[in-house]
């Protein structure tokens, strides 16, 4: 993923944190000054804190399966 955002993110910045699609949902509507819309569950969290240098949250059970992989990252 490429985040430009300028004042913010020093450019050339890498995060080797691990994301899901569901935490971009929440992430747009931080820097929008916006809030989802009200009844509208939220999957996952905000990358912003991660964009703007900020440690990872305490890591959670990750798991994914294909039908050629499997994978599991414990906790």
């Amino acid at each position: 993923m490429t985040v430009r955002w300028p004042a913010r993110i020093k450019p050339g910045s890498v995060c080797d944190v691990p994301v899901i699609s569901t935490d971009f949902y929440p992430m747009f509507f931080q820097p929008a000054g916006a809030a989802p819309p009200e009844g509208q569950p939220l999957d996952g969290e905000s990358l912003v804190p991660l964009l703007l240098g900020a440690r990872a949250p305490q890591a959670m059970a990750t798991s994914w399966s294909s039908t050629k992989t499997t994978a599991f990252s414990p906790s």
